[in-house]
């Protein structure tokens, strides 16, 4: 981790490299006050711990209802198995009754 800007060492080095005092020292504050904005590690870890608490919670709630949907799928199929079951011993009940008409 790298240590706090030093301002008065940066204007010092502006100074000294030819730079007016009052620019020097308002270059090193403008340079100090940006840096202020700044994210630190802790700040990145905070939002990082953030994103997974969300992450974690999304998942929950999308294998809640990926369960539900798979509950609400299986009832639909045996539905619709039972209405083609039908369909078939309806088919054949009918077939069997033509057959009889047909051989008597």
């Amino acid at each position: 981790m790298s240590a706090g800007f030093d301002a008065l060492a940066a204007a010092e080095s502006l100074t000294g490299a030819g730079i007016e005092d009052a620019h020097a020292k308002a270059i090193a504050a403008t340079v100090r006050d940006s840096r202020a904005d700044l994210a630190t590690g802790k700040d990145v870890r905070a939002v990082k711990e953030e994103i997974h608490a969300v992450t974690d919670r999304l998942g929950a709630v999308l294998r809640a209802e990926i369960a539900g949907s798979e509950g609400r799928m299986q009832a639909m199929f045996y539905r619709a198995l039972w209405i083609q079951t039908g369909a078939i011993v309806g088919t054949i009940i009918a077939a069997a009754g033509v057959i009889a008409a047909v051989v008597a």
